[in-house]
């Protein structure tokens, strides 16, 4: 009986056994390197982000791996990147007074809606108020029902409205409401489309704000889009305040769809930089003579968003999760795999 139970103990498996070098302390002195403040967010196409591809190609080469780039273990990839420039100009005029809107503090403007649809970047018109855009019979909300809104420039707040319940505010409050918004709002050809975030999405205004005001994108060649390319309504994402000239006086006791006084004057100006991003590639050989020339991927993204003035409680956007965790611990598998030796090749990018 005892030699039975014993037979049938369960074995340490090679894989377990050796898997088992990977360990919290070594995951956390890396993470803390790579995600530490000198990295300074390791923005796209900045020194800081060739300074995380150093760090990740150094470790690499120290465990023997082959480089897999084609200039050692960097790969050069083409971008570009567009910044939102000062000279962008927001404003309200209102019976001879007029009254400025800050870029990237009160208004972000969004230059495209996805690949080729572009976004124009000079408008005017007078401004009407559609409410929370919602047409909900639950809530006895219709509210762009009847509002003319063609040629002019549309007001919608992104959000749950005043009495809905929490069914309602999931729904409304949801990061991927806004894109519903766009759609119902943008075939009623407006001049522009302003959607104000309350303080239950204005997450969505304070993380978009970064990547809006500098995007970066895989550089293509093609040129900057004309002004004919630029088909749809001028888009702009801000924060629902009251006293904005952007809203009904009363607001939030007043939110109903409604014309504004005043004419919005908008202008958008880009500049476009060609910069070079970089990923680290390289090849673990696998054992097996015949299985070595077919690979298995491991992948995980070494850069971030840099720094960001204005953000609490610093503004370093260390990117520890996003992606630090993933690279380092591609670095774990690594070390790992070149002790376990798979009969495939491992491709780490």
């Amino acid at each position: 009986m005892g030699g039975a139970a014993a037979a049938a103990a369960p074995t340490e498996t090679p894989i377990a056994s050796r898997s088992a070098t990977i360990t919290p302390a070594e995951l956390k002195r890396d993470l803390y390197a790579f995600a530490d403040d000198s990295m300074r967010g390791r923005e796209t196409g900045t020194p800081d982000a060739v300074r995380a591809a150093t760090f990740i190609a150094n470790r690499l080469a120290v465990l023997g791996l082959e480089p897999a780039g084609d200039s050692s273990f960097y790969q050069r990839v083409p971008l570009e990147r567009e910044d939102i420039v000062a000279t962008t100009r927001f404003s309200v005029d209102d019976g001879g007074t007029s009254r400025a809107l800050a870029l990237g503090r009160d208004l972000l403007p969004l230059t495209t809606l996805g690949l080729g649809a572009y976004t124009r970047l000079d408008t005017q018109g007078p401004i009407v108020f559609g409410g929370y855009g919602i047409d909900d019979d639950a809530l006895g909300r219709h509210d762009l029902r009847g509002l003319a809104v063609q040629g002019k420039v549309l007001v919608i707040v992104h959000g749950a409205p005043a009495g809905a319940d929490s069914a309602a505010r999931a729904k409304y409050d949801a990061e991927g409401y806004l894109s519903v918004l766009l759609q119902q709002v943008l075939p009623l050809r407006p001049a522009a489309v302003i959607v104000l975030m309350t303080p239950a999405t204005r997450e969505v205004f304070d993380e978009a704000g970064p990547s809006l005001l500098r995007a970066v994108s895989i550089r293509t060649g093609a040129a900057a889009p004309t002004k004919q390319m630029r088909i749809f309504p001028m888009v702009l994402l801000g924060l629902a305040a009251p006293g904005s000239p952007l809203l009904p006086k009363d607001w939030p006791a007043d939110d109903r769809a409604q014309e504004l006084p005043g004419t919005f004057s908008g202008h958008v100006e880009t500049r476009r930089t060609p910069v070079t991003g970089y990923n680290v590639v390289a090849v673990l050989r696998g054992s097996d003579r015949r299985l070595r020339d077919t690979y298995v991927a491991f992948g995980a993204h070494l850069d971030h968003i840099g720094i960001q003035s204005g953000m609490t409680p610093d503004s370093i956007a260390n990117g520890a999760d996003d992606d630090g965790s993933g690279s380092v611990s591609l670095l774990a598998i690594a070390r790992a795999m070149r002790v376990l030796r798979p009969a495939r090749s491992v491709l780490f990018v």
